[in-house]
């Protein structure tokens, strides 16, 4: 049962090793699907040997950098690109010698230091932000948009499962799961690439193919809960 999971699944994750996905809501302003993460960094691998400072109440990381990649969304033609930032590859380099904070990044001796974007998602603020038109998600408590959008898409992912609804009637939901980024590798040389719209249609379809699946063939164990940002 778990090989011919495997041969389903197979077209999509092609020839990359996994994706990067989260929950995305439909924003009750403009109307527009706003992927949710609490943090777009991606990657940050730091050599053995170096020391934090105290930047008043934050703490920053000091040091040689094997690796440090995060994620940029950007909002072009009323299009959202989940960009990636490779700053090794930014800067040529195999190490970079950077001061790293929550939000921020300082290249030592270079004069250079690049943003890195806040997550747009606080679950326990009841907090989530559109990146499209930057209203804020109403609700508070149970009656938070963002949580009675997920319950929404829990019941019809189950009516989806039993034949009562189409893939489109499930990816018409208020909150659906999203792909960000792809990547190959792992470790040190795991390497990021953009979501295309092909990439977003296979996932889709591989819907399709699990509702052909006999779940109750399928053997189970305990698994961590869908978080805001996980990877597939």
């Amino acid at each position: 049962m778990i090989e011919s999971l495997k041969d389903d699944v197979r077209e999509l994750y092609g020839d990359h090793t996994g994706y990067v996905g989260s929950w995305e809501v439909k924003c009750p302003v403009c109307g527009n699907y706003t992927p949710l993460s609490f943090t777009w960094s991606l990657l940050e691998l730091r050599r053995s040997g170096n020391e934090d400072e105290e930047d008043g109440e934050e703490k920053v990381r000091v040091g040689a950098y094997k690796r440090i990649v995060y994620m940029k969304p950007v909002v072009e033609n009323n299009k959202l690109r989940i960009k990636v930032i490779d700053l090794n590859k930014e800067m040529e380099s195999r190490n970079i010698f950077a001061k790293v904070s929550k939000n921020r990044i300082v290249i030592k001796d270079s004069g250079k230091s690049y943003e890195i974007p806040q997550g747009n998602v606080k679950v326990e603020n009841n907090y989530a932000r559109c990146l499209y038109c930057g209203s804020i998600i109403p609700g508070k408590g149970e009656k938070w948009y963002v949580r009675e959008a997920i319950r929404e898409w829990n019941e019809n992912y189950e009516r989806f499962l039993n034949g009562e609804i189409s893939l489109e009637e499930l990816r018409n939901s208020k909150a659906r799961p999203t792909l960000l980024v792809k990547f190959k590798g792992e470790g040190k040389n795991l390497y990021f690439q953009e979501i295309t719209d092909e990439d977003k249609e296979v996932f889709w379809e591989a819907f399709n193919k699990l509702r052909e699946i006999n779940i109750m063939k399928i053997p189970t164990e305990k698994a961590f809960p869908y978080g805001l940002l996980a990877f597939y």
